[in-house]
């Protein structure tokens, strides 16, 4: 039989690790409706709904409800999560860090004879999904929490365990917070280039000309994605079609692909410094959403969803694109009826458009504040990974 001892244990730890009921080492609390509660904007403890817990990662402090009925209060550091419904399956765990009162879709376990800090990532690990009865809708009672069986090491053992995972996540945490404020630091300086309260010099020091007005379809052209049926869709040995899927945070991903095998014209596909935009999708707010073209994605079809934008002075406009300006230009040409934006509306946006060589001093600025965005994104994704390998080392 298999030994109870972690993949990965600090120093100084020994022994096998015990096979425990939950119901052993915790006490569960269900919320109630809020009709029991005089509900208020403002209160002594706050008042916790499901979607709540989309305002937080890890500790729960806040509500935009509150009340200052103290009946069934569920005392700090307690582990709370929904106990029906989808979010189930989203693995949406947290801990109370005050105390707080909870809706009858939510479930707490109060930490008796096991560490919270520790118990919240064991049932991060776990999997609320894995412990709930998925059969119709998906929900957790105590009959499904009491009788689950988990491994775990002696007290002071979770304690380091937690500490260390928590320094962890306090490093990732300062990652996220350098990489919002880069992107707000941007956002910023975008909005100061753009209504050109911030103009650049020239290499001698001097002002660059006058900038002029002009509509996209002047400089450059728009092009329509290519249309397949479902016949045309193969799994190897085909063209790769770009999607709005194949857009995150700007750049072009390959976590969601479709290939084809099909007649497709020169047009449809793609050449390096081409915009990639979405112009129709079934939600608004993906309008606009758009993607630079690099030398290795050439030979890859674009969507019917998706229109390119071709012109010599993409670099410069790719910034534009990302901006206030133009999705405020998007939101007032959408169709009445069909979330869309088409050629002949992309063409007739108008912009400020500076002198050639002010346009690369912009460019390039823009460019390395997104070359850090970048790289601090890389360290989070590579913190993250390496994070859902520890619980996987670390637990049992």
């Amino acid at each position: 039989m298999e030994k109870l001892v972690p993949r990965l244990r600090f120093p100084g730890f020994e022994g096998e690790w015990e096979l425990r009921k939950l119901g052993e080492l915790i006490e569960i609390k269900s919320g109630v409706s809020p009709s029991n509660y005089l509900i208020e904007d403002n209160g002594r403890y706050p008042f916790v709904k499901v979607e709540e817990l989309n305002n937080c990662d890890k500790y729960q402090a806040f509500s935009r409800f509150y009340s200052n009925n103290k009946k069934n209060l569920i005392p700090k550091n307690s582990i709370i999560f929904p106990k029906r419904g989808a979010a189930i399956l989203n693995n949406k765990v947290r801990i109370n860090a005050v105390d707080i009162l909870m809706d009858s879709n939510m479930m707490a376990l109060i930490p008796t004879n096991i560490d919270s800090e520790f118990l919240f990532y064991k049932i991060l690990d776990e999997k609320l999904y894995e412990i709930a009865d998925t059969s119709t809708i998906p929900q957790i009672n105590n009959k499904h929490i009491e009788p689950y069986k988990i491994i775990i090491p002696k007290k002071d053992e979770q304690i380091k365990i937690s500490a260390f995972l928590k320094l962890f996540e306090d490093r990732l945490n300062l990652l996220l917070k350098k990489k919002t404020l880069l992107e707000q630091y941007k956002k910023g300086m975008m909005q100061q280039i753009f209504s050109q309260e911030v103009r650049f010099k020239d290499d001698d020091g001097g002002d660059f000309g006058e900038w002029e007005e002009k509509n996209l379809g002047e400089i450059g052209q728009s092009y329509i994605g290519l249309t397949y049926s479902p016949d045309d869709v193969v799994e190897e040995d085909g063209i790769l079609v770009l999607r709005s899927s194949n857009i995150q945070d700007g750049v072009i991903t390959f976590q969601d692909n479709v290939f084809v095998n099909a007649e497709i014209s020169e047009k449809n596909f793609v050449k390096e410094n081409d915009i990639l935009i979405c112009a129709r999708n079934g939600s608004k707010h993906l309008i606009g959403k758009c993607a630079i073209i690099k030398k290795e994605h050439e030979g890859y079809a674009f969507g019917a969803f998706m229109t390119i934008y071709r012109s010599n002075y993409n670099r410069f406009l790719f910034h534009f694109f990302k901006s206030d300006f133009f999705i405020k230009q998007v939101h007032e040409h959408l169709g009445a009826t069909i979330n869309q934006i088409t050629t002949k509306s992309l063409n007739g946006f108008i912009f400020p458009f500076p002198p050639v060589k002010e346009q690369t001093k912009i460019a390039n600025f823009l460019s390395a504040i997104d070359d850090k965005i970048a790289l601090v994104g890389k360290e989070i994704a590579g913190m993250e990974n390496w994070k859902k390998g520890l619980l996987g080392e670390m637990f049992v």
